[in-house]
């Protein structure tokens, strides 16, 4: 199991999202707020704490610097096959390797 999460949770991961409360949402400002929201810090809710809480255990217990960005879906789908034998949504975007320029190194995860 270390030897797993060593091996593959060392680099940054892109985890894509579909926005679908409560599970994810946009994270709106308070009332008469100025606040913007940057980063992993734009989306609340269940996976979004969920990748957080995931995150700060496997650097306080395990000691390894996981990093990553919640991503939203091109698409907003989670994936179903077109007729032409192709995915969308977040299928289409793991099988087509879909990268999307960022300042972090370009991994795909699947």
């Amino acid at each position: 199991m270390v030897y797993f999460l060593g091996a593959i949770l060392y680099h940054h991961r892109t985890l894509r999202v579909r926005q679908s409360p409560p599970y994810l949402t946009i994270r709106e400002p308070k009332h008469d707020e100025d606040e913007v929201f940057e980063g992993n810090a734009r989306y609340e809710g269940y996976c979004a704490d969920l990748a957080f809480a995931m995150a700060q255990k496997l650097r306080s217990v395990y000691g390894i610097p996981f990093n990553y960005e919640l991503r939203l879906v091109k698409d907003g789908l989670y994936g179903a096959k077109k007729t032409d034998g192709t995915w969308n949504g977040m299928i289409g975007e793991l099988t087509r390797k879909v990268r999307r320029r960022t300042g972090w190194p370009q991994k795909v995860s699947t």
